[in-house]
Protein backbone atom coordinates (compact mmCIF):
# COMPACT_ATOMS: atom_id res chain seq x y z
CA UNK A 1 0.00 0.00 0.00
CA UNK A 2 1.30 3.45 -0.96
CA UNK A 3 1.12 6.04 1.83
CA UNK A 4 1.23 9.72 0.89
CA UNK A 5 1.92 12.39 3.50
CA UNK A 6 0.82 15.89 2.46
CA UNK A 7 -0.85 18.78 4.23
CA UNK A 8 -3.17 19.31 1.25
CA UNK A 9 -4.08 16.70 -1.30
CA UNK A 10 -5.23 19.21 -3.89
CA UNK A 11 -2.87 19.39 -6.85
CA UNK A 12 -1.41 15.94 -6.13
CA UNK A 13 -2.33 13.42 -8.79
CA UNK A 14 -1.42 10.24 -6.96
CA UNK A 15 -3.43 7.33 -5.71
CA UNK A 16 -2.86 5.91 -2.29
CA UNK A 17 -3.66 6.52 1.36
CA UNK A 18 -3.37 10.26 2.05
CA UNK A 19 -2.24 11.19 5.57
CA UNK A 20 -1.71 14.57 7.22
CA UNK A 21 1.94 14.77 8.38
CA UNK A 22 0.97 16.92 11.39
CA UNK A 23 -0.66 13.87 12.98
CA UNK A 24 2.18 11.39 12.32
CA UNK A 25 2.92 9.14 15.32
CA UNK A 26 4.46 5.99 13.87
CA UNK A 27 4.88 4.20 10.51
CA UNK A 28 1.75 2.54 9.15
CA UNK A 29 1.71 -1.24 9.12
CA UNK A 30 1.51 -2.68 5.60
CA UNK A 31 3.01 0.34 3.82
CA UNK A 32 5.05 -0.68 0.77
CA UNK A 33 6.15 2.78 -0.31
CA UNK A 34 5.94 6.25 1.18
CA UNK A 35 5.88 9.67 -0.45
CA UNK A 36 6.28 12.77 1.70
CA UNK A 37 5.38 16.20 0.29
CA UNK A 38 7.17 18.95 2.18
CA UNK A 39 9.87 19.06 4.87
CA UNK A 40 9.07 16.33 7.42
CA UNK A 41 12.38 14.54 8.23
CA UNK A 42 10.90 12.64 11.21
CA UNK A 43 8.52 10.75 8.88
CA UNK A 44 11.34 9.81 6.48
CA UNK A 45 13.56 8.69 9.35
CA UNK A 46 10.83 6.53 10.94
CA UNK A 47 10.10 4.67 7.68
CA UNK A 48 13.84 4.29 6.88
CA UNK A 49 14.30 2.58 10.27
CA UNK A 50 11.69 -0.09 9.37
CA UNK A 51 13.21 -0.56 5.89
CA UNK A 52 10.59 1.11 3.71
CA UNK A 53 11.73 3.39 0.89
CA UNK A 54 10.72 7.02 1.35
CA UNK A 55 10.54 9.57 -1.45
CA UNK A 56 10.53 13.23 -0.43
CA UNK A 57 9.00 15.64 -2.96
CA UNK A 58 8.45 19.35 -3.17
CA UNK A 59 4.90 20.59 -2.91
CA UNK A 60 3.44 21.47 -6.29
CA UNK A 61 3.71 25.19 -6.78
CA UNK A 62 0.55 26.95 -7.83
CA UNK A 63 0.61 28.11 -11.40
CA UNK A 64 0.53 31.85 -11.72
CA UNK A 65 -1.80 33.13 -14.39
CA UNK A 66 -0.10 34.46 -17.47
CA UNK A 67 -1.40 37.75 -18.78
CA UNK A 68 -0.66 38.65 -22.36
CA UNK A 69 -1.58 41.90 -24.02
CA UNK A 70 -2.57 41.60 -27.65
CA UNK A 71 -3.17 44.56 -29.87
CA UNK A 72 -4.90 44.12 -33.18
CA UNK A 73 -5.98 46.60 -35.75
CA UNK A 74 -9.00 46.46 -37.99
CA UNK A 75 -8.14 46.02 -41.63
CA UNK A 76 -10.00 48.04 -44.27
CA UNK A 77 -11.71 44.86 -45.51
CA UNK A 78 -12.92 44.03 -42.01
CA UNK A 79 -14.10 47.61 -41.49
CA UNK A 80 -16.11 47.41 -44.74
CA UNK A 81 -17.76 44.18 -43.57
CA UNK A 82 -18.59 45.79 -40.20
CA UNK A 83 -20.04 48.90 -41.90
CA UNK A 84 -22.12 46.76 -44.28
CA UNK A 85 -23.45 44.71 -41.36
CA UNK A 86 -24.38 47.87 -39.43
CA UNK A 87 -26.18 49.30 -42.47
CA UNK A 88 -28.09 46.04 -42.97
CA UNK A 89 -29.01 45.98 -39.28
CA UNK A 90 -30.36 49.55 -39.43
CA UNK A 91 -32.36 48.66 -42.56
CA UNK A 92 -33.89 45.61 -40.87
CA UNK A 93 -34.73 47.65 -37.76
CA UNK A 94 -36.52 50.26 -39.92
CA UNK A 95 -38.47 47.52 -41.72
CA UNK A 96 -39.44 45.97 -38.38
CA UNK A 97 -40.66 49.34 -37.14
CA UNK A 98 -42.83 49.78 -40.27
CA UNK A 99 -44.23 46.26 -39.90
CA UNK A 100 -45.09 46.87 -36.26
CA UNK A 101 -46.97 50.07 -37.22
CA UNK A 102 -48.85 48.19 -39.97
CA UNK A 103 -49.74 45.44 -37.53
CA UNK A 104 -51.13 47.96 -35.03
CA UNK A 105 -53.33 49.50 -37.75
CA UNK A 106 -54.58 46.06 -38.84
CA UNK A 107 -55.38 45.10 -35.24
CA UNK A 108 -57.35 48.33 -34.73
CA UNK A 109 -59.32 47.69 -37.93
CA UNK A 110 -60.04 44.13 -36.82
CA UNK A 111 -61.31 45.35 -33.45
CA UNK A 112 -63.58 47.90 -35.16
CA UNK A 113 -64.91 45.22 -37.52
CA UNK A 114 -65.58 42.87 -34.60
CA UNK A 115 -67.54 45.65 -32.85
CA UNK A 116 -69.60 46.20 -36.02
CA UNK A 117 -70.32 42.48 -36.25
CA UNK A 118 -71.59 42.48 -32.67
CA UNK A 119 -73.79 45.53 -33.37
CA UNK A 120 -75.25 43.90 -36.49
CA UNK A 121 -75.85 40.64 -34.62
CA UNK A 122 -77.84 42.49 -31.97
CA UNK A 123 -79.93 44.15 -34.72
CA UNK A 124 -80.54 40.74 -36.34
CA UNK A 125 -81.57 39.24 -33.00
CA UNK A 126 -83.97 42.12 -32.40
CA UNK A 127 -85.53 41.68 -35.85
CA UNK A 128 -85.92 37.95 -35.32
CA UNK A 129 -87.64 38.47 -32.00
CA UNK A 130 -90.18 40.91 -33.45
CA UNK A 131 -90.75 38.69 -36.49
CA UNK A 132 -91.34 35.60 -34.40
CA UNK A 133 -94.20 37.10 -32.38
CA UNK A 134 -97.59 36.59 -34.12
CA UNK A 135 -99.50 39.82 -34.32
CA UNK A 136 -103.14 39.87 -33.23
CA UNK A 137 -105.58 40.99 -35.94
CA UNK A 138 -107.49 44.13 -35.38
CA UNK A 139 -111.29 44.09 -35.68
CA UNK A 140 -111.16 45.86 -39.05
CA UNK A 141 -108.65 43.32 -40.38
CA UNK A 142 -110.81 40.43 -39.19
CA UNK A 143 -113.92 41.95 -40.86
CA UNK A 144 -112.02 42.48 -44.13
CA UNK A 145 -110.73 38.88 -44.07
CA UNK A 146 -114.31 37.58 -43.58
CA UNK A 147 -115.57 39.67 -46.48
CA UNK A 148 -112.78 38.39 -48.68
CA UNK A 149 -113.59 34.77 -47.80
CA UNK A 150 -117.28 35.37 -48.56
CA UNK A 151 -116.42 36.90 -51.93
CA UNK A 152 -114.31 33.90 -52.83
CA UNK A 153 -117.17 31.56 -52.01
CA UNK A 154 -119.58 33.48 -54.27
CA UNK A 155 -117.17 33.40 -57.17
CA UNK A 156 -116.55 29.70 -56.97
CA UNK A 157 -118.89 27.61 -59.06
CA UNK A 158 -120.96 25.25 -57.02
CA UNK A 159 -120.85 21.67 -58.01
Amino acid sequence: MKVIYAEKSSGINESGSFQNPKYFESPQYGASSVIVYGDFPEIALAYDEVGIDVEVRELPKPVKPLVVGVEISITPELQKVIDDAKAECEKVQAENSDLIDDLKVALDERDQFAAQVLDLQSVIDELKSTEAKPRKQTAAEAKAAKAEDAAKLELEPQV
